[in-house]
C-alpha cells in the first residue's frame, strides 16, 4: 500500500495529492489517500482514503500560547505525521509500503519505510524563502515579523525534512541540479494531472467568435497573484474585445475594472475544482501573472485542457510551458500585451493550443508521472 497525503486544505498542494494518488492508482499501484476529517473530499475517489486529525495540544491562553505558537512557527521539527500514520495502519492490518507527502515536516525519522516528499522552492535559499514570504505580507511591523519569522521556519523545516527523506521529489530540472550540490538527495519528478488530447475544434477557433479568456484563483484579489495588474492591461487594449471569466473571489477593487471595461465580463465566484476545470475547458486563452508562486497547478491544468496560456518568464513558470513564446516579462505591460495580440491570430492560437496538449501530455501527464517513478518503486 502507497500512502499519499496530506490533504488539509484545498490549495495546489493538495491537488497534488490528489494527482499523485490518481497517477499511482492508474498505473496498478495499491493506493490510500491520507485526508484531515475538515476536508470534504472529491466524490467518486477510485482509491482507498484515510481520515486522520492530528492530537489537539493542551489549552493555552495569553502569553504563554503566543510563545508556543511562535517557537511552532520557528521550529525545524517533524509533526510525526508518517510515523503516526504507520503505527495506525499496522493496528489496522494495513501495511504501507511507502509514503509520497507534500510538505516537509510530514517526514519523521522514525518511519521504518522510504519517504518521498515534493520540493515547492527554488532556489533553496533562506533569501528566497524570506522573499517569497515578503510578497504575501500585508503592511505593518508584526506582518512583517511574522513574515519573516514563517520564511525561517519553513526553510528549516524543509532543510530537515529533506535531509531525512529517501529522496526529496524536484519539480524542476533546476531544482533537482541545485538540490544535489546542497547534498540533498533528489528526485526530479514534475507533478502531474489528467491530459485530455483533441479537446478543441480548428474549425470552432477559426470562426468569427470573440476570443475567451479565464483567469482564476481563490482570491482574485491577492497582491501575490496580480490580477488586479492584468486587468489594467486587458482594459487598455482597445483593438480587440475579449470574453473574459474569472473564477475565484472578487472584490471591489475589481468590480470597477470590470465596470469601465471594453470587455465582456462573466464572475463564477470559488468554485471546487471539477467545477472550475468544466468552466476553464470552454476558453480560449489562460493568463497568470503570479508574482510568486511555487508551482502554478493551475497552468498545468489548463494546458491539459487544451487552453493558450500566457504566463511570466520565471521559474517554474517557463519550465511548465517550456518556450518564451508563451512567456512575458512580468509586470512589463507592452510585452505583456505584445505576446497577447500575437496569441490571438487563428494560425497562433491553434499552434499555442496543440503545444499545451503535447506540452502536458509529454510532460505532466498522470502515465509519464508513473512512467519516472518506476525506478523508485521497482523493489515494493
Amino acid at each position: 500500500m502507497i500512502i499519499v497525503g496530506y490533504v488539509y486544505n484545498n490549495n495546489g498542494m493538495a491537488t497534488w495529492c490528489y494527482e499523485t494518488a490518481y497517477a499511482l492508482h492508474e498505473n496498478g499501484y495499491n493506493v490510500l489517500l491520507v485526508h484531515s476529517s475538515k476536508i470534504i473530499l472529491p466524490n467518486n475517489l477510485p482509491f482507498k482514503t484515510f481520515a486522520f486529525d492530528f492530537a489537539e495540544s493542551p489549552a493555552n491562553s495569553g502569553l504563554v500560547k503566543k510563545i508556543k505558537t511562535f517557537l511552532e512557527v520557528i521550529s525545524s521539527s517533524s509533526n510525526q505525521f508518517s510515523f503516526l500514520i504507520q503505527n495506525q495502519l499496522k493496528e489496522n492490518n494495513i501495511q504501507a509500503q511507502a509514503f509520497f507527502l507534500n510538505q516537509s515536516n510530514l517526514v519523521y525519522t522514525k518511519t521504518t519505510i522510504p519517504q518521498y516528499v515534493c520540493s515547492w522552492v527554488y532556489p533553496f535559499t533562506l533569501k528566497q524563502y524570506i522573499t517569497s514570504s515578503f510578497t504575501h505580507m500585508n503592511k505593518g511591523v508584526k506582518n512583517k515579523v511574522l513574515a519573516l519569522a514563517t520564511a525561517m521556519g519553513f526553510y528549516r523545516k524543509d532543510l530537515t525534512g529533506f535531509k531525512n527523506a529517501t529522496y526529496a521529489l524536484a519539480i524542476t530540472e533546476a531544482m533537482h541540479k541545485q538540490l544535489i550540490k546542497k547534498r540533498i538527495k533528489s528526485y526530479l519528478l514534475p507533478p502531474c494531472c489528467e491530459v485530455i488530447t483533441n479537446v478543441f475544434n480548428k474549425e470552432q477557433i477559426v470562426a468569427n467568435k470573440k476570443i475567451s479568456i479565464v483567469i482564476s484563483a481563490l482570491e482574485l484579489e491577492s497582491k501575490r497573484k496580480n490580477i488586479i495588474w492584468l486587468l489594467q492591461c486587458l482594459n487598455k487594449i482597445s483593438t480587440q474585445t475579449f470574453e473574459i471569466t474569472l473564477i475565484g473571489k472578487t472584490g471591489n477593487s475589481i468590480n470597477e475594472f470590470i465596470k469601465n471595461s471594453p470587455h465582456t465580463f462573466y464572475c463564477s465566484g470559488q468554485l471546487n475544482r471539477n467545477d472550475a476545470l468544466k468552466l476553464m475547458q470552454k476558453a480560449d486563452i489562460f493568463l497568470f501573472a503570479s508574482l510568486s508562486d511555487d508551482w502554478g497547478y493551475v497552468i498545468v491544468e489548463a494546458m491539459s485542457k487544451g487552453l493558450a496560456v500566457l504566463v511570466p518568464n520565471n521559474h517554474p513558470f517557463n519550465f511548465i510551458v517550456e518556450t518564451n513564446k508563451y512567456c512575458f516579462e512580468l509586470n512589463n505591460e507592452n510585452d505583456f500585451t505584445n505576446k497577447l495580440l500575437q496569441l490571438i491570430n487563428t494560425d497562433n492560437l491553434i499552434k499555442a493550443k496543440q503545444h499545451s496538449l503535447y506540452r502536458t501530455e509529454a510532460m505532466f501527464s498522470r502515465k509519464q508521472f508513473a512512467n519516472n517513478l518506476q525506478p523508485l518503486l521497482a523493489n515494493l
